[in-house]
């Protein structure tokens, strides 16, 4: 074979490889490679609401540690409450408190 045939053989062979490629890419159900831009937009787009949900959910967290160290401190401030004697309640011998 002259060198121009074996030249326009390859030319041909690197076409029919690159079509059978793309075939195979679309019927796979990966799509083109026109595909990847759109692919990698919604990558970008889902990486976004990741980080924005991270730190809401970090928000929530720091929410959560304050309510529940507001709530420990109520409820220290209502145990000490009721350690203290009251007026007119009995008292651990079973007399009522004077005070």
């Amino acid at each position: 074979m002259p060198t121009e045939r074996i030249l326009q053989v390859r030319r041909l062979e690197a076409r029919l490889s690159k079509a059978l490629g793309e075939q195979v890419w679309r019927e796979s159900g990966i799509g083109g490679p026109g595909d990847t831009e759109q692919l990698q937009a919604r990558i970008t787009t889902l990486e976004q609401q990741v980080i924005d949900l991270e730190l809401k959910l970090r928000d929530r967290d720091d929410d959560l540690a304050a309510a529940r160290a507001a709530h420990r401190e109520l409820m220290a401030q209502l145990d000490r409450g009721r350690e203290t004697p009251r007026l007119g309640a009995p008292s651990t011998n079973g007399e009522p408190t004077d005070m």
